[in-house]
């Protein structure tokens, strides 16, 4: 296992032979799961597992973050 961290972001990407788990840690200092399953190539930055889409009902867990979905 490898394991790659961007400190800008506060992501971290734990790299395996065939998959991969990508987490970050937020301001308030929870972490916020990304990514797990299928290996995914290291990135610079993984804007793209990080995209909110508003529902039409949805349960927030954190008034100062409400674009953390548990349904994503």
């Amino acid at each position: 296992m490898t394991i790659y961290i961007n400190k800008d972001e506060t992501v971290f990407h734990l790299a395996m032979k065939d998959s991969s788990y990508i987490f970050r840690v937020l301001e308030n200092g929870e972490l916020q799961h990304l990514h797990f399953g299928k290996r995914i190539h290291v990135k610079e930055n993984y804007n793209q597992l990080m995209a909110y889409e508003k529902r039409g009902f949805e349960v927030s867990f954190s008034e100062e973050f409400e674009d953390i979905q548990q349904s994503m």
